[in-house]
C-alpha cells in the first residue's frame, strides 16, 4: 500500500520553483561535476546547505528526468516506511508497528510530500537512522553507533536548517545515558 501510493502517478507530483532549483543545482553537479557547497537560497533568503543537492545528484546522474528523481524520493521514503515497521515492531511489538506503518503508509500529507523533490521530504530517511543510532549509541552503549549518530545528525543539518533541533536532543540523550 504504502509503494503504491508513492510510486503511482510520479508525474503528477508538484514541480514548482523549488524544485526545479534543486533539480537543476543537482543536475549540474551530476552532469557537468560542478560539486556545490551551498544550496539555493531558503525563503529567507539565506543560503542553504547542499545535502539535498547532493542526494539529489545520485538519480540525476543516471537520468536528468525530474520524474525519475522524484522515484528517487518516493523510493527512500517508502524505505522509511518499511524501517518505521521494523523500528516499532522491535520496540513495541507487532500490533503497534502494524498500527503506526499503516498510518504512516497512508497518511495523506506523508504520501503527498513522500514525492516531492524538496529539502524537508529528505529528512524521513535520516531521522529514523538518526534514531535507530541514537538508541544504539546513547540506550544500548555501543561506542561505534556514536559516530554513526554524529553522521546522521549531520546529514540531517546539511539537510535543512530544521533539523538543528536535533542537536539539544543529541545532547540531552548523552547527559541522560552518560554512563
Amino acid at each position: 500500500l504504502a509503494a503504491w501510493l508513492r510510486f503511482s502517478g510520479l508525474e503528477h507530483a508538484e514541480f514548482l520553483w523549488d524544485q526545479a532549483e534543486i533539480s537543476r543545482w543537482a543536475l549540474n553537479m551530476a552532469q557537468q561535476a560542478k560539486v556545490t557547497w551551498i544550496g539555493p537560497w531558503s525563503s529567507t533568503r539565506l543560503d542553504t546547505f547542499p545535502g539535498a543537492i547532493w542526494l539529489l545528484a545520485i538519480p540525476y546522474s543516471i537520468s536528468t528526468s525530474p520524474i525519475f528523481a522524484t522515484g528517487f524520493v518516493a523510493a527512500i521514503n517508502f524505505l522509511t516506511v518499511v524501517g518505521c515497521y521494523i523500528l516499532v515492531r522491535h520496540w513495541f511489538g507487532r500490533t503497534a508497528a502494524l498500527v503506526a506503518t499503516l498510518l504512516f503508509a497512508v497518511a495523506p500529507w506523508a504520501v503527498i510530500y513522500s514525492r516531492k523533490i524538496w529539502h524537508t521530504e529528505l529528512l524521513p530517511p535520516f531521522v529514523l537512522l538518526y534514531v535507530v543510532s541514537g538508541w544504539f549509541a546513547f540506550v544500548r552503549g555501543r561506542r561505534w553507533a556514536v559516530l554513526a549518530h554524529c553522521l546522521a545528525l549531520a546529514a540531517l543539518v546539511q539537510l535543512h536548517f530544521t533539523a538543528l533541533a536535533f542537536v539539544p536532543l543529541t545532547i540531552l540523550w548523552a547527559l541522560i545515558f552518560r554512563k
